[in-house]
């Protein structure tokens, strides 16, 4: 399966666990319960883990969308632990939506 690297981003995440929805992927923690995603967008999780709040983007304050490095083709990775992530999710009642394709 396939996932996107962003460059910079794994010198920085670490892996969040916990009984919320996002836990077991990685995050650049900014504060204690605020947190970045790969593609920069900062949420707060609540103290319960129930709710996370999207603070910030990267686009808040473009003028131009161009300004957003967007991902490149060749930023596409294979990730071993992308299935094991979608099966946690599922098994949360989160939907996901995939794209299976046959070699």
């Amino acid at each position: 399966m396939l996932d996107i690297f962003f460059p910079g981003f794994a010198e920085q995440a670490v892996r969040l666990e916990g009984d919320w929805l996002g836990a077991g992927d990685y995050y650049i923690p900014l504060d204690d319960g605020t947190i970045k995603d790969r593609w920069g967008v900062v949420h707060r999780i609540g103290t319960d883990g129930k709710f996370v709040q999207w603070i910030t983007g990267p686009l808040v304050n473009a003028k131009d969308p161009d300004e957003y490095e967007f991902p490149k083709s060749e930023w596409l990775i294979k990730d071993p632990e992308l299935p094991s992530r979608i099966k946690y999710l599922q098994q949360k009642g989160v939907f996901v939506k995939t794209l299976i394709t046959n070699p």
